[in-house]
């Protein structure tokens, strides 16, 4: 039995079946990076292997990033969420952009509560997003919760790369101040 109770791939994808050939030409790079990919996540959920890790990391190269990115740009948010969540468990580089992935995707699918769940590990990875303080604030402020959303608009300010970034936040941060009297 395989770890995971995963059958190994067998000419497609890692899941056992091969939906991504309906998405994609058989033979097109798209195609070849989603097979490959999806057979060396298969193989690190099987045996973890910190060289092949070092190897992916020295690359700078994010081949499970790469794939959940195509599968979304093809309208298969759902292929695109299980790349991301496996990604997560065997592959430890880059965990903030998959959280961060894995977040966006739950919003596209109006799954806020998972999202903001991803988008909180993300920052607990890397607490100098910007963009991801300012995704929270935005649902924060639209659930009507001025304290959590001023929380991270203040985060906004303080990771901000420009003094545009820095603008915009402190006026959200007034308009929440106006909006909550």
């Amino acid at each position: 039995m395989h770890r995971g109770g995963e059958s190994p791939p067998q000419g497609g994808a890692y899941s056992g079946g091969s939906s991504h050939q309906s998405l994609l030409g058989r033979g097109t790079l798209e195609y070849k990076i989603i097979e490959e990919g999806e057979r060396i996540l298969y193989l690190l959920n099987q045996n973890y292997d910190e060289k092949v890790l070092k190897i992916f990391l020295s690359s700078g190269f994010d081949p499970f990033g790469e794939i959940a990115k195509i599968y979304s740009k093809r309208g298969a948010n759902d292929k695109a969420i299980e790349i991301y969540q496996k990604a997560i468990r065997v592959y430890p580089m880059n965990i903030a952009g998959h959280y961060k992935g894995l977040g966006l995707l739950y919003l596209k699918e109006g799954l806020e509560d998972k999202a903001i769940q991803a988008f909180t590990k993300s920052l607990d990875e890397n607490k100098a997003s910007y963009e991801l303080n300012f995704i929270l604030a935005s649902i924060f402020e639209k659930r009507y919760q001025p304290e959590e959303a001023g929380k991270h608009l203040e985060e906004c300010i303080k990771y901000a790369r420009s003094v545009e970034e820095v603008k915009i936040a402190k006026e959200k941060i007034d308009e929440l101040a106006l909006s909550s009297r």
